[in-house]
């Protein structure tokens, strides 16, 4: 199995004043915030991150609505409070070809601070190959003519979307402990994040799996 990737950085922004709104909290003040998500280019230029079709937030459950969902770059959230926290962000790859988690610290140290995050984008599906040129080089995707799918993936990708906790979790199994897969996960880091298309896949693997989704009984 060959896994075409790019190495990105994503940068989460944060911006943090106090306003002059009582808090509820006696010496703790309100406090207005703001975090957008961006990809730094090769010279450290930040760019819009169109490589994502959108990001959740998941904020401390003391929020009203905690899980907020973004779909347009820079995937804004302003909210306002008086506490430090640390939250997730799960952050969608164009076309279904990933997903990619951060962990972000709420800090109120600094007015404007940012982290930064390395991680790994495959490029050859289209629409991501295209905004990928935006924010530095590329590599051109060489297509095999003769590549063939086993099964129709549009249609066990359906189900499975669909699907409860186990079949998602068998089919997780099936992909890493696959020898091809398992030889690429060896090659890296425990730390580095990462994200594999279905599509890149070997085409056994692929058929398997298509196979084991088509055959088990819909979700009721």
């Amino acid at each position: 199995m060959s896994i075409l990737y790019v190495n990105r950085t994503v940068r989460i922004k944060t911006t943090q004043n106090i306003i002059s709104e009582k808090s509820p909290v006696e010496g703790l003040p309100l406090r207005q915030w703001q975090i957008d998500i961006v990809i730094l280019g090769p010279s450290g230029d930040e760019y819009p991150a169109y490589i994502f079709e959108k990001c959740i937030y998941r904020l401390h459950p003391t929020f009203r609505n905690p899980i907020r969902t973004k779909t347009e770059a820079p995937f804004a959230l302003k909210e306002k409070g008086w506490g430090e926290f640390t939250f997730s962000i799960s952050c969608f790859l164009l076309q279904g070809a990933g997903e990619v988690e951060f962990l972000h610290e709420l800090t109120f140290q600094d007015e404007v601070y940012y982290l930064d995050f390395d991680i790994k984008v495959p490029y050859h599906v289209p629409e991501l190959h295209r905004v990928l040129k935006l924010t530095g080089p590329v590599p051109e995707v060489v297509k095999p003519a003769d590549l063939t799918y086993k099964t129709d993936m549009e249609k066990w990708i359906q189900k499975l979307l669909a699907s409860d906790e186990e079949l998602a979790t068998n089919v997780v199994n099936k992909i890493v402990h696959h020898p091809a897969v398992a030889r690429e996960i060896g090659k890296r880091p425990l730390d580095e994040r990462f994200v594999v298309d279905l599509r890149q896949l070997p085409e056994t693997l692929l058929g398997d799996i298509g196979d084991y989704i088509l055959n088990e009984p819909p979700v009721k």
